[in-house]
């Protein structure tokens, strides 16, 4: 059930942001700036949890919690298939082996740190999504290669000490008409036509070197970063938004600058969807 639930939370989000089945997990889930439902699944445990045992010691509900506790916590005994017994598996998980941390959750004493729980919960996965991935997504491993190029060309950082994340900029930005930035929300989460993208997709698979850009003759890849700077057939189209190209700005930083968004949309929308032939929307 919980597997289904979750592929309805996925399906919406792609369906909310017009992303494709292709599109990489994480990568949806950090553009929208949410986690899988086990993140708000786990946090609601929790937040009983504490509330239950802050709970007078008479009280019905927390003496059959402390029973439950009790039974999931018998050493040597067979494990006890226990709401608290999940509970504790889905934070030895994210422990790395078994969870035992009073700061954290301290039965005995009736405390329970959910902030501290749950920050240790993103960043595991912050961590296991995320690092470890090539520094250049050009050269990247073609296992991984949309996360790196999400994460080191489009992605704001990651948020320290397994902080919650928010939304791409862009989703957030006013003024911007729903296509351009549905189109910017595609480049950047590799749901697009160019060939960096499409040749990925074909079997067999198209070696990297041979996605070049049909555009234009320089042998180039066609991959975001070509179609945003350096391809020659949209010269022109550039010198169109001086004031998006003319400070020199990185790939980075003119993904995650919120003052640059409504530029950085209109020209992907007009400019670079329109090259590579791609539905204005869907």
């Amino acid at each position: 059930m919980s597997g289904s639930v979750e592929q309805v939370h996925r399906n919406f989000l792609r369906y909310a942001l017009r992303l494709r089945r292709s599109t990489s997990v994480w990568t949806l889930y950090r553009e929208a700036g949410m986690y899988p439902i086990q993140h708000a699944c786990l946090q609601q445990m929790l937040t009983f949890l504490r509330r239950v045992l802050e709970l007078d010691s008479r009280e019905y509900v927390r003496l059959a919690l402390l029973d439950c506790i009790a039974d999931a916590s018998v050493v040597g005994a067979a494990p006890v298939d226990n709401w608290y017994s999940k509970l504790q598996s889905l934070l030895a998980l994210v422990s790395h082996g078994v969870f035992d941390d009073p700061a954290a959750i301290d039965v005995g004493a009736g405390c329970v740190n959910v902030d501290l729980c749950m920050a240790r919960w993103r960043s595991y996965y912050h961590i296991r999504a995320w690092h470890g991935l090539s520094s250049n997504p050009r050269t990247a491993p073609s296992e991984g290669a949309t996360r790196c190029t999400y994460h080191t060309w489009f992605a704001t950082d990651l948020p320290a000490d397994g902080a919650h994340w928010s939304c791409a900029p862009c989703i957030t930005a006013s003024n911007v008409p729903y296509a351009h930035l549905i189109s910017l929300i595609r480049l950047r989460t590799s749901s697009h036509n160019l060939e960096i993208q499409r040749l990925r997709q074909v079997h067999p698979q198209v070696p990297r070197a041979l996605r070049t850009c049909p555009l234009c003759n320089s042998g180039s890849v066609q991959d975001e970063h070509h179609m945003l700077f350096d391809c020659p057939h949209l010269a022109h189209a550039r010198q169109q938004y001086t004031t998006l190209f003319r400070a020199n700005h990185g790939i980075k930083s003119m993904s995650t600058n919120p003052l640059l968004t409504s530029m950085l949309a209109s020209f992907v929308h007009r400019v670079i969807c329109v090259a590579v032939d791609t539905p204005a929307s869907e």
